[in-house]
């Protein structure tokens, strides 16, 4: 029972595992920037789920396919744009850097999702 309420609140407010991340690295590491960037890396996982979560309050037929699109869409926009800056680019600093926009991106779009969900439901609820 503990396990369960730990988890659905870490998904359904995902800026606490982050915090929490941050801290805990922050404490081992003792560098703020390489804990900042732990905490992002491990969080990412959680803001995905937590966003298919949200998306899915809106729509249940597609939500895993329009969030798996966008996310795929990102990657080929971010693996072009990089191949012009060098022709030969290396995939792991490819994939690090996507992993750390794939963190923004789900942060931006948790926020946004959430927000507009509230907005939906109030006036669903209003009328």
């Amino acid at each position: 029972m503990i396990i369960q309420t730990i988890l659905a609140v870490s998904l359904m407010f995902p800026l606490i595992p982050f915090l929490l991340l941050f801290i805990l690295f922050a404490l081992i590491f003792r560098k703020g920037k390489r804990a900042l960037h732990w905490s992002a890396d491990l969080t990412t996982v959680v803001l995905f789920i937590s966003n298919y979560l949200v998306l899915a309050l809106w729509t249940t037929d597609y939500s895993l396919l329009i969030l798996g699109t966008s996310y795929l869409i990102i990657a080929l926009l971010y693996a072009i744009n990089e191949y012009r800056k060098e022709s030969d680019f290396l995939w792991r600093p490819l994939f690090r850097k996507l992993w750390r926009i794939y963190f923004l991106y789900g942060i931006a779009l948790y926020f946004i999702l959430v927000v507009g969900t509230l907005l939906i439901r109030a006036i669903q609820y209003a009328l």
